[in-house]
């Protein structure tokens, strides 16, 4: 059987494959990236493998060209919904069929789910193989569909492919904007009908602003967001409101924006038909304070393709009144509102609220001319409702004092109520809106002495999740018989109680609750002979190294129910000890773990885990071990090259630890903080003559050398470099230049230093500037 390596390339497919698709792989790495091999994944359902086994028939012969006719095509034995084809050949694609619910393999290229069309094809087919001359050739139409074809698949770590993606948009850029000067928008526009993904988008957008705009040094300014972190709005905004298909704009870039646009036609003419014709539906202002021209002018650009609107940030919203003067907004379905200051009751705010089918508020401060509390909601049918089931739980007798274990009744009528944001009602304004077409969403607080909850409520009425936080009781059962409650469970805190298996099998029931958080507690298990039910949501546990077990395999069977775990922190001691005995017993899975987090483990070799038992960790976090060595034995198991994070606090680092970290080719972002080097540098514990793809890391209350400026300044995809609290030996700070970066345009700098040290640093700042540098 053909054997993989880690230079392999693995493609994955999420779609019913044709065979043209199997051409398309073929087609592409042939003629870009002939040098790799590559092995191809193809998921399929029980039904669909008989159709795609004929078409492999009927186009045997051309697949013949790739692949010998040696090859096998028969049932899983593990897997019985789904066929395997192998192919036993070096020089060839093998192909093999894995069910859905495999085991994931980490590699690099992922196939989303669009399905090529035979022109698309033909086209591909076509030009691939013209690919050295392709920049002579600069057919608007068949560039399109060059990189429509490109775009359809997402490249992870493969960086050739990733840079013949950017040549390609820089090409199809520079081809749009020879061909609007010479045609005009509107008859280059008639070529185009082809739809592309939001990720290629944004970073078509990246390369307008570099080539026609602005320097590299303000494009490191700019926020066009992929991903938008939860805290932006203090909520979870999953379930809630979608802000990753968005292309994001800040004040400062609509200014720049507007400048350009005024004094250049051919940049307004490029954004015009980039916005009309590249099908961009989702925008979302951030941070307006004032209304000022800048945003009128760039959102007459914008405005009339698109049909999703999201405030982010905003105190004042005023020039959405003055574009509804342009009637821009006959296409707009949707306006969010997020963490935004709007006045609800002023003439044009009511006037804007009746243009959109939905409206959606999260957490935003409304304010008005008239008393707030005229119009609060009550939220007295929510508060009733939890309140009959901690009434249930007492009744149950849920809850013992710690010190003599006495039942413990909660006092229901005595709870504490807090909105974080303050609300305000729609049902008495005068305002006009279509039913259930306003979503108001807020967070509060419930407070029932030791119990609290802390939920996000939707138009004052439908809660959406909430999280639960215990402290300082003893809890035996906790059983909601309201559904609406029950299902909307999302995280549970428990800090310095006693814990039952009773109340842990409880847990497992509530079906959409995600992660448990144990603090300082004490797990007393009285029946051995229970046994825990299956659970399917969780996905996060943890286990402070505080807590006290009298009974540890229980704790493991705990967790061996729960199937769609995927990150445990055990800062445990002797949780540490029975694991490694238990590691290699069959009766407990680890292989769903992908991210793990011990302190204070042992300085024995002999008690730490066995890492091999970890098939597909992705994460790792390690603290306070003072035995040098350590660092070496953890990354001596071959699985540990899979790491994407890893956090390091409080280690003793010696010459033991030397090249310790040197396969880590897949790390992402490094943490190191608070550790003692000794006799050995920071970059010692790398192969400094390989290359790395760190982009985000993070070195604090440490010494750097030389060598290890010289070899951070090296790493190529590095985005993100935060120095806290270290010292320069030899003055090393001098090197730290921005010539040594190979791409310091994309380099968020952030240092915090000793004042001490700081007089020492102007050669540094007048080599990095303030556009770069965040000196504290």
């Amino acid at each position: 059987m053909f054997k993989t390596t880690s230079s392999d390339i693995k493609i994955y497919f999420n779609t019913i494959c044709r065979v043209p698709n199997i051409f398309l792989c073929f087609y592409m790495f042939k003629y870009t990236m002939a040098n790799k091999k590559y092995i191809l994944h193809f998921y399929n359902e029980l039904e669909n493998i008989s159709e795609f086994l004929n078409d492999l028939k009927l186009h045997e012969a051309a697949l013949s060209k790739f692949i010998n006719k040696d090859y096998k095509c028969y049932q899983h034995t593990i897997f019985t919904n789904c066929y395997k084809i192998e192919i036993f050949s070096e020089n060839i694609f093998p192909l093999r069929f894995n069910s859905k619910d495999s085991d994931t393999e980490i590699n690099n290229i992922y196939i989303k789910d669009k399905i090529l069309n035979h022109n698309e094809f033909i086209h591909f087919k076509y030009f691939i193989r013209q690919f050295p001359a392709l920049k002579e050739n600069l057919s608007l139409v068949n560039l399109l569909r060059f990189i429509r074809i490109f775009d359809v698949f997402e490249f992870e770590n493969d960086k050739e492919s990733k840079l013949i993606i950017e040549q390609m948009i820089e090409i199809l850029l520079l081809s749009i904007a020879y061909n609007i000067s010479f045609k005009g928008v509107s008859k280059v526009s008639e070529e185009v009908g082809i739809n592309f993904s939001v990720s290629f988008l944004k970073r078509f957008f990246y390369k307008i602003l570099e080539i026609f705009l602005f320097n590299r040094e303000f494009l490191n300014t700019i926020k066009l967001k992929n991903e938008i972190d939860t805290n932006i709005c203090d909520v979870n905004l999953k379930g809630i409101f979608d802000l990753n298909d968005f292309l994001w704009f800040d004040t400062e870039l609509f200014r720049e924006i507007s400048k350009k646009a005024r004094i250049s036609i051919e940049f307004k003419n490029l954004l015009t038909y980039f916005f009309h014709y590249f099908s961009i539906k989702k925008v979302v202002f951030s941070g307006i304070h004032e209304y000022t021209n800048d945003y009128l002018s760039v959102c007459l650009l914008l405005l009339p393709s698109i049909n999703e609107i999201c405030l982010v940030s905003c105190s004042d919203i005023t020039f959405l009144k003055f574009l509804n003067k342009y009637e821009v907004f006959k296409s707009i379905k949707t306006l969010a509102i997020i963490n935004s200051r709007v006045d609800i009751c002023s003439s044009d705010f009511s006037k804007l609220i009746i243009l959109f089918d939905t409206i959606i508020f999260l957490n935003s401060n409304f304010f008005k001319s008239i008393s707030i509390n005229e119009n609060i909601f009550s939220m007295t049918e929510i508060i009733t409702k939890f309140s009959n089931e901690i009434s249930n739980n007492n009744k149950r007798s849920s809850f013992f004092h710690l010190r003599n274990n006495t039942k413990y009744e909660i006092n229901t009528k005595d709870y504490k109520f807090s909105y974080l944001y303050s609300p305000t009602s729609f049902k008495n304004l005068d305002i006009k809106v279509k039913k259930d077409s306003v979503r108001i969403y807020y967070s509060v607080n419930i407070e029932y002495d030791l119990i609290k909850f802390y939920l996000v409520i939707l138009n004052f009425e439908e809660i959406i999740y909430f999280d639960i936080y215990i402290e300082n009781i003893s809890i035996k059962r906790l059983i909601f018989k309201e559904l609406n409650i029950k299902n909307k469970i999302k995280n549970i805190y428990i800090f310095n109680s006693k814990i039952t298996e009773s109340f842990l099998n409880d847990v497992l029931f509530f079906p959409n609750c995600i992660g448990i958080s144990f603090e300082m507690c004490y797990f007393e298990f009285d029946n051995l002979d229970f046994h825990f039910k299956k659970n399917l949501s969780i996905i996060y546990l943890k286990i402070d190294k505080k807590c006290e077990i009298n009974y540890f395999e229980k704790i493991l069977e705990f967790i061996d129910v729960l199937d769609n775990l995927e990150s445990l922190n055990l800062n445990y001691n002797d949780l540490h000890l029975l694991c490694i005995n238990l590691y290699g017993n069959s009766k407990f899975s680890w292989k769903k773990i992908k991210r793990f987090e011990l302190y204070e483990i042992s300085n024995d070799e002999n008690i730490l885990p066995n890492f091999s038992f970890f098939p597909n960790i992705q994460e790792l976090v390690i603290g306070k071990n003072y035995q040098d060595g350590m660092i070496s034995h953890i990354f001596s198991y071959k699985n540990m090259e899979n790491i994407h994070n890893l956090e390091i606090d409080s280690y003793a680092i010696g010459l033991k630890d030397r090249a310790a970290l040197k396969n880590l080719r897949n790390l992402k972002n490094l943490r190191l903080e608070y550790c003692d080097f000794e006799n050995i540098a920071f970059s010692d514990l790398f192969d400094i003559k390989d290359e790395y793809f760190i982009e985000n890391l993070k070195l604090s209350e440490i010494i750097l050398e030389k060598r290890d400026i010289i070899f951070i300044s090296e790493l190529k995809d590095l985005k993100s470099l935060k120095l806290n609290f270290l010292f320069f030996k030899n003055f090393s700070y001098l090197t730290l230049k921005m010539k040594c970066f190979k791409h310091p345009t994309k380099l968020e700098l952030e240092i915090n230093i000793y004042w001490s040290l700081k007089n020492k640093l102007c050669y540094f700042m007048e080599e990095f500037g303030p556009k770069y540098l965040n000196l504290k």
